[in-house]
């Protein structure tokens, strides 16, 4: 009696957590978010577990070239600056000296501080100038004959972020590409995107402000095939392109 007692019980338990399990980890419908063990590994070019949960991802390439057609994010690029100075190769990152960014969010969490760009701490003096450096990209995405795109991913996390997608203004700094030291205010609005990958849901950027004028996007949107550790998968990537001509 006592045996049967227990597979009851356990069967009991079992149901208890499979029910507990589709709700928070079952089949998503559109518009809401999984929570399945399965996507708690983020695939890209490298595969990890994601601890952070479901977020939204940010990814806004801009290209600036004066009114002659020259390219200024190209001599960004020749640097081949990187954040590793014992990295066996160029990670396309931009110096941070040279390209200065700042990112203010249209609705952070009561954690987050817009003022000085990073979580706040108990102790202010903690805070470093390096807490809040934003690192950027160029990229010719493989064609040399494109220009080069100051490319910056962003992501804003679901568990304390919230749900709604954030529109981001990018505050950056760059004499190379502006010929000046001043602030370059660029205002970029965000809706829902299509496209999810691993926990990351992409965000689509539907438009640009600067200096009073308005800049559509152009969505690019690819599928990489990686294979790594005796497994394969294909991964896709959004992003939102912008060409800039200043005056």
């Amino acid at each position: 009696m006592k045996t049967i007692f227990h597979i009851l019980l356990s069967f009991i338990i079992v149901c208890s957590l499979s029910s507990c399990g589709h709700e928070l980890g079952g089949p998503s419908q559109e518009g809401e978010f999984s929570f399945s063990l399965d996507s708690l590994i983020r695939t890209g070019n490298y595969e990890f577990n994601n601890t952070f949960g479901p977020a939204w991802k940010y990814t806004l390439a801009i290209s600036f070239k004066d009114t002659e057609g020259k390219d200024l994010v190209a001599p960004l690029a020749e640097e081949q600056w990187d954040s590793n100075p014992d990295a066996s190769h160029w990670a396309e990152y931009i110096n941070p000296d040279k390209l200065h960014l700042d990112v203010i969010y249209s609705n952070p969490p009561d954690c987050f501080d817009n003022a000085t760009y990073t979580y706040n701490k108990t102790n202010p003096e903690a805070i470093l100038p390096g807490d809040h450096v934003k690192y950027c990209t160029a990229s010719q995405y493989g064609q040399p004959d494109s220009p080069w795109y100051v490319v910056h991913s962003e992501a804003t996390y679901i568990n304390t972020w919230g749900e709604d997608v954030q529109d981001l203004t990018l505050n950056i700094t760059c004499p190379t590409i502006f010929g000046d030291d001043e602030i370059h205010e660029f205002a970029t609005y965000w809706d829902e995107g299509a496209e999810k990958r691993g926990e990351e849901w992409l965000a689509m950027c539907t438009k640009l402000v600067y200096e009073g004028h308005e800049y559509i996007p152009e969505k690019k949107v690819r599928v990489e095939h990686f294979e790594n550790f005796g497994k394969a998968w294909n991964t896709v990537f959004v992003d939102y392109r912008i060409d800039i001509i200043l005056k």
